[in-house]
């Protein structure tokens, strides 16, 4: 209103504004040359409002989606992560498993190797962790590391816990049931007993009794 009334002067000015006090005319249209009447500047004006109120929910939308969108990448990537903790665990457990397979067969292969030697009884020979299965290892369908662990406890220590070998003919070896029948005999079935309820700490105890009573 001030540029109308610098463009009219103040007299005019107040004339008009005098005549148009009570009127529906409240602004003139520069562009136009002509006055605009109230109602339709006010339905201009809401019209105006109206697109003001769609863009603001449309932003509004648009901001919730876009929540809605950052949600879901979030979401994906804890599930990549997830996912990804469970591929390890998996590579974890399959080498367990391929560990605690190796280990199954390795105890086979030693089983079929002191029984193969004399072994009295194979079983304890391997529960006993005598045979060092770490340095064990299998190369083209052998088993390397094996026969010479199996030949130091035939000939070492344990030489009791295999079946006495000798020529036909040949007078038995020292210390044998020979020399003490009723001993060996009692120990030997106590043995069986303990081996019945696997007693290893009894059996271990009577293999060390009959090996000490055959050195005699």
């Amino acid at each position: 209103m001030d540029k109308l009334k610098e463009m009219l002067g103040e007299e005019l000015y107040n004339q008009v504004i005098e005549k148009t006090k009570d009127s529906d005319i409240v602004f003139m249209d520069k562009k136009a040359g002509e006055w605009i009447p109230k109602a339709k500047y006010m339905a201009d004006n809401k019209e105006l409002k109206d697109q003001i109120a769609t863009l603001q929910t449309e932003i509004e939308t648009r901001t919730s989606d876009l929540e809605k969108v950052q949600e879901k990448i979030k979401a994906g990537e804890d599930a990549a992560t997830q996912i990804q903790a469970l591929q390890e665990k998996n590579k974890e457990t399959e080498k367990t498993l391929n560990s605690e397979m190796l280990r199954v067969r390795k105890e086979a292969a030693a089983l079929v190797a002191l029984s193969n030697q004399g072994a009295l009884h194979p079983e304890i020979l391997i529960k006993s962790e005598l045979i060092n299965f770490d340095i064990v290892n299998e190369n083209q369908g052998k088993w390397l590391g094996l026969d010479d662990q199996i030949k130091g406890l035939k000939d070492g220590e344990y030489k009791d816990q295999f079946k006495i070998e000798h020529l036909e003919g040949d007078p038995p070896p020292d210390g044998i049931i020979k020399d003490k029948p009723k001993e060996l005999t009692r120990l030997q079935n106590e043995y069986t007993e303990a081996q019945k309820v696997g007693d290893t700490k009894k059996m271990t105890s009577l293999n060390r009794k009959m090996h000490e009573l055959r050195k005699e």
